[in-house]
């Protein structure tokens, strides 16, 4: 994207607002007033007084709402201190500094230093500043925190445990920041033309659904690894399902593997491939492991006085010291004694 703080080419439909009078930087943040009601959260305040042969135009403001995306450019001459104020904005922000360089500094939490390789990803939250240095010029793609979490809750299943929160820093020149750059380049020349995809409210939605996916699934934040599990999970094969439910209500019986893979309604081979694929281990210890936690639950079940080995024995462990290597692998605790499951004395 080639643009300047000055006259970037792509505002064309955008409501722009130019500030010229320094007192509209000033303490209570005037300008702020000028913003439509869904962005006047905003408070822009000069970090020192310009010098007396100012240019005209100290700082450029541009927005364009369309759907629930809203696109805003800021191009200050002069350092600026911006802080999001009162109940603060329900959206996500996807930041690419232009030229210059800024920080972020959230309420909780480490600031984050932004320039044109690395760009920002945070939820508008009251108290969240940013100090840009003269000749910073960034342009931010705001999206609606509800369509956010709701293409969360279905990709998980379930709603979510804890907050949303993504790593603030993003790098624009690898993975899914990569991917955003493309999509926000596009979306800055498109979202304010009459006759551009932005128009069009199906591949608006198309467009903006595609910018959440890749938030969600291309960049890390907490709730990362419960999508990953989702995800491992819900492409697991129907063979590979079968074949575990097959061994858990036949632990304690002989088993073959290829009475296994006949269960499961695929080949030995492709039965291998399943669990190695999907599981990263291989049928044979996949059997043991679930025998293992068979013991576990029958010792749990068994009388005080049955002695480990009898049970161990009925899934077929018959030596002691290789059992007690797999349990304490498989639990991280050692295998219980038999002396452990005596009755204790009444006297």
């Amino acid at each position: 994207m080639t643009m300047t703080s000055s006259a970037p080419g792509f505002l064309d439909g955008y409501l722009v607002v130019d500030v010229r009078d320094p007192d509209e930087l000033g303490a209570d943040s005037g300008v702020s007033r000028r913003f439509p009601s869904y962005n006047n959260a905003h408070r822009y305040r000069l970090r020192r007084p310009p010098p007396a042969d100012r240019p005209e135009v100290l700082t450029r403001l541009a927005m364009h709402r369309a759907g629930d995306l809203l696109a805003g450019y800021v191009g200050d001459t002069f350092g600026t201190e911006v802080e999001v104020a009162g109940p603060g904005l329900q959206r996500y922000c996807l930041g690419m500094v232009l030229a210059g360089s800024m920080q972020l500094r959230p309420p909780n939490g480490e600031a984050v230093d932004a320039d044109p390789g690395r760009g920002l990803i945070y939820r508008g939250e009251a108290g969240t500043r940013f100090l840009t240095e003269d000749g910073c010029a960034r342009w931010n793609l705001w999206i609606e925190a509800q369509r956010v979490e709701r293409a969360l809750e279905g990709l998980l299943g379930r709603p979510p445990r804890g907050a949303l929160a993504f790593a603030p820093a993003l790098d624009l020149g690898a993975g899914g920041g990569a991917s955003l750059k493309g999509l926000m380049d596009l979306l800055s020349r498109e979202v304010a033309r009459p006759d551009g995809m932005a128009a069009n409210p199906l591949t608006l939605a198309s467009v903006t659904d595609l910018v959440v996916q890749t938030m969600l699934l291309g960049l890390p934040h907490s709730q990362r690894d419960a999508l990953e599990r989702q995800r491992r999970e819900a492409v697991v094969p129907g063979t590979l399902r079968r074949a575990e439910a097959f061994m858990r209500a036949s632990a304690d019986q002989a088993l073959s593997l290829a009475e296994v893979a006949a269960a499961a309604g695929c080949s030995l081979r492709a039965l291998y491939a399943a669990f190695r694929r999907f599981r990263d281990t291989t049928p044979l210890a996949a059997l043991q492991a679930i025998r293992l936690e068979e013991v576990r639950a029958a010792l749990a079940r068994a009388s005080e006085g049955e002695a480990v080995m009898a049970v161990a024995r009925r899934h077929g462990f018959t030596n002691r010291s290789r059992l007690a290597a797999a349990w304490t692998r498989r639990f991280g605790e050692p295998l219980p004694r038999d002396r452990d499951r005596r009755p204790r004395s009444t006297d």
